[in-house]
């Protein structure tokens, strides 16, 4: 079950028709709290899994080795002892109240390093990096990121923002790793896997 509950998280299949045929067993295995049960273990496992590399610190590696961005996630918005709303609380992709997270990518390797939040959805990125992830960042290292992070103080240094000062091999290799997190802001919010209004999915499944 743990080898169909890491497929299904991978490939996210149509149908428990689809992944029962594919494993060739019934369909009672391939969804419900059978399933569900197995997905929540493999949740369990991401103090093991979700850490920072030692090799990221190390002076000989890469120049730039993570990717950075803050994701939304819709949430019912909290009541403020005061005002009738919060506007600190929503988020303007949403235009609703919502929670941002930020994750850190490993450039070179298939690997979540960096997860901060929730944090208010009117939290600026560069606020939440100055919190959090830029004190992990070793001199001389450097992280991609998109251009809600252009800042003009002195850690701005840390960043490595698009620019058309950059060679092409450079733009093009900064592109795929910003599409790659991308895919995997995606892949996180496809699977509800921090969204803070959870369905019963697995009544539903």
């Amino acid at each position: 079950m743990f080898l169909i509950a890491s497929f299904f998280l991978y490939t996210y299949p149509k149908n428990r028709g689809l992944m029962a045929s594919r494993f060739l067993m019934c369909t009672k295995y391939c969804g419900g709290e059978r399933l569900w049960k197995w997905v929540t273990k493999i949740g369990a496992l991401k103090v093991e899994k979700i850490r920072w590399d030692d090799l990221l610190d190390d002076p000989e590696s890469e120049t730039c080795i993570i990717t950075v961005d803050g994701t939304d996630f819709r949430t019912w918005e909290p009541k403020h002892p005061t005002y009738n709303q919060d506007k600190k609380q929503c988020s303007q992709k949403h235009n609703h109240a919502a929670k941002k997270i930020e994750i850190g990518l490993s450039v070179y390797r298939a690997q979540c390093v960096w997860i901060s939040g929730p944090h208010r959805g009117g939290k600026h990125d560069m606020e939440i990096f100055r919190e959090g992830l830029k004190h992990m960042i070793a001199p001389g290292k450097r992280v991609i990121a998109d251009r809600g992070y252009q800042t003009k103080r002195e850690d701005a240094k840390m960043l490595s923002l698009p620019s058309h000062l950059d060679s092409k091999e450079l733009y093009r290799f900064k592109s795929r790793a910003r599409l790659r997190h991308e895919t995997f802001n995606g892949r996180v919010h496809a699977f509800k896997s921090m969204c803070l209004i959870l369905s019963d999915m697995v009544k539903k499944s």
